[in-house]
């Protein structure tokens, strides 16, 4: 059982004297990394709850709030990391929502489609996300993957999207690749068919490697400058 206590999901205001911060919560069941069902407490302050008529509007609200299935969880110097998918069958950009280590949540930001997977650099400086962006079943729409660059820089309460930096494959649309990379998907795009899934990242903060698997390729990714390149990964179809 998870609970946030005493701590404004909107605001992120502690409990002041003449509020009551339980008065508005509710508990939700939720799916965790593993499966594995467990209960999640969201609340709102007195000044932000009020503007609701009734419990089930609350109640509604408060699901939007909800980290419905967590992809990934990383935690650094008190600052719990939780990647989000967003959309149908998770093709919409995802969420990174910040909390400290007793639940209270911090922030959130806006990052690409399907963060498969996310990770704090050695140095803190960064939080990387490695976006899928996996297709439809059927191939209608076809989300680009990416790797987002979260700059923690300002703290992780007072994170915007300003401070997210998408480094991603569109480069590679017009010009030539590594002819071991595999480009499979109908009529798929290099930066629509590269699925990133893991990450690595050097012991000095500059560097990530990023793994496409379905690809048989290895993003590198310059955290200086923000670029990323791809080669290929050995024989084609071979194990990476």
């Amino acid at each position: 059982r998870c609970a946030l206590p005493d701590r404004c999901v909107d605001c992120s205001s502690g409990p002041r004297l003449h509020e009551i911060l339980s008065c508005y919560s509710e508990t939700f069941p939720v799916r965790a990394p593993n499966g594995l069902p467990y209960h999640l407490t969201l609340r709102l302050c007195l000044a932000c709850g009020s503007r609701f008529a009734d419990r089930r509007q609350l109640r509604e609200y408060l699901k939007t709030r909800l980290p419905a299935h967590a992809t990934s969880v990383a935690v650094r110097d008190g600052v719990l990391a939780v990647a989000v998918p967003q959309g149908d069958e998770d093709t919409g950009p995802g969420k990174v929502l910040f909390f400290d280590t007793h639940g209270g949540f911090l922030s959130a930001v806006t990052v690409g489609e399907l963060p498969d997977m996310l990770i704090f650099t050695p140095n803190g400086r960064f939080v990387l996300t490695a976006n899928e962006g996996q297709p439809m079943d059927d191939y209608s729409y076809d989300p680009e993957g990416s790797v987002s660059i979260i700059d923690m820089s300002a703290g992780a309460a007072s994170l915007t999207d300003a401070d997210v930096t998408r480094a991603g494959f569109t480069a590679f649309n017009s010009t030539p690749i590594d002819p071991r990379i595999r480009i499979f998907g109908p009529g798929a795009t290099v930066a629509q068919d590269l699925e990133p899934e893991y990450i690595a990242v050097s012991h000095d903060s500059r560097t990530a490697w990023v793994t496409l698997q379905e690809n048989n390729a290895i993003a590198i990714v310059d955290l200086t400058r923000k670029k990323v390149t791809i080669i290929g990964a050995g024989a084609t179809g071979g194990a990476m």
